[in-house]
């Protein structure tokens, strides 16, 4: 530390710019000099706080003092959805703001039309907003060029709305979240965008991997040969039946040769018996980050292939909702709770319930062993609603300390073929973070 300090200040303002903005905060509480230096103008004019589960509110209070405020123009807070409305508040006093992201927080309208109306120099915002609540802003914003906005609901007359409110929009995005199942999963946020009423370009710095988001409902192979490859970033397959090897074969070459997918989503999933899926699939997809998984038959072949995948790979977003894997082959609970890098978990086991003792304390592990898991979910016929309240009383405490975190165990009511058939029935259950 005293060889660093030994540095000039313009030397140790181009290190700090080499930080994320958590770091800056925690540069603050080493000492005076540090806490002069992270507030510096040139490095807090842009603050990216996006999903940032270190961060406490306490500390970002703390951090963005008058002076901060009065220099930041670019402001990411999306997906801090832990944090309390009014320590977000602040937003509004930070006059020189030409562009804020406080999407899947828990602001409300009355904060965004308070945003909107303080910040003049605001050109660019996005924000989170039930649809039915569009006809609700009081005022009009000419000011405003790029809109995002991430919601749930019909969306027919919602583009109408939002040009009288926003006379000047030049591009307008859309984000969307769909349940899959029970799973309570983002199977993807894909973004439609409009300028002047028309679909627009992407963006310079916008990935191609998210310029192209295919759902191939049947007949995958085919249906993947026919798109150019390398823009797809997510596929959704229906009644995947391989009904040979060299089926399955052909499909995982198929979705190999998508180099930049990211999710995928698997429904009516069937395996031939003994062979070796679900390791040659994350192989062959390397950025692979989400993955959704149902069979609505009783597979014929163990789970132990899809343990040992996991265990190997990146996946952050896992949901599974099938029969029998919590009764035949607990290891894959054992692969998730050391899958280091699990943000999202949903299990939903459609079985009736049988005779062997549910095993609450390998469940407990998931929770406690991935310190980034922000969301659990469980649903099971074999578990007793003693079981689950307990379950639920650990996650509760475990919220305590790691307040991004949320999860729910229940024990499942209805048949199978009916919770097939109710993908909202996820939504009876509980809340999911947005981000997730």
């Amino acid at each position: 530390m005293p060889d660093l300090l030994g540095l000039s200040d313009e030397v140790l303002l181009h290190i700090l710019s080499y930080l994320p903005s958590i770091d800056l905060i925690q540069c603050c509480q080493m000492c005076r000099r540090l806490a002069a230096l992270a507030r510096d103008k040139t490095l807090t004019r842009s603050l990216d706080f996006y999903l940032e589960t270190r961060l406490t509110p306490s500390d970002l209070k703390t951090y963005v003092n008058r002076t901060v405020r009065d220099s930041i123009q670019k402001l990411n807070l999306s997906s801090l959805y832990w944090f309390p409305a009014q320590d977000l508040r602040f937003v509004s006093s930070c006059k020189q703001l030409t562009y804020l992201n406080i999407m899947d927080t828990k602001l409300k309208l009355q904060d965004i039309e308070k945003i909107l109306q303080t910040l003049q120099y605001l050109d660019s915002i996005a924000f989170s907003l039930e649809t039915s609540e569009v006809e609700s802003f009081k005022k009009v914003y000419p000011q405003i060029k790029n809109l995002a906005i991430y919601f749930r609901g019909n969306r027919s007359t919602l583009e109408r709305s939002l040009t009288k409110v926003f006379p000047g929009l030049e591009v307008f995005r859309f984000f969307t979240l769909a349940l899959f199942y029970l799973a309570y999963s983002l199977t993807g946020r894909w973004r439609l965008t409009y300028s002047n009423g028309k679909r627009s370009p992407p963006e310079a710095d916008e990935p191609e991997s998210h310029q192209s988001f295919a759902f191939v409902e049947e007949r995958c192979c085919k249906a993947l040969n026919s798109r150019n490859k390398s823009r797809i970033y997510g596929i959704r397959m229906t009644e995947v039946e391989f009904k040979s090897k060299a089926s399955m074969d052909e499909m995982l070459q198929s979705v190999g040769e998508c180099t930049n997918l990211q999710i995928l989503i698997l429904r009516g999933l069937i395996i031939p018996r003994g062979v070796t899926f679900f390791d040659r699939l994350l192989k062959s997809c390397p950025k692979l980050t989400s993955l959704f998984i149902s069979m609505d038959r009783r597979p014929q072949n163990s789970f132990s292939d899809l343990a040992a995948a996991l265990k190997q790979s990146s996946i952050q977003r896992f949901a599974l909702t099938a029969r029998g894997w919590l009764e035949n082959d607990r290891v894959l609970i054992d692969s998730l709770a050391s899958c280091d890098s699990l943000r999202m978990c949903s299990l939903v086991e459609l079985s009736q319930a049988f005779e062997r003792k549910f095993d609450v304390q390998r469940i407990k592990k998931i929770v406690d062993n991935n310190p980034q898991l922000q969301f659990f979910f469980l649903g099971t016929k074999s578990v007793t609603n003693a079981d689950a309240k307990q379950i639920n009383r650990h996650m509760t405490e475990v919220r305590k300390k790691r307040p991004f975190f949320s999860g729910l165990v229940i024990q499942l009511k209805k048949s199978a073929a009916a919770i097939l058939k109710d993908p909202d029935y996820a939504q009876q259950a509980g809340q999911i973070p947005d981000c997730c």
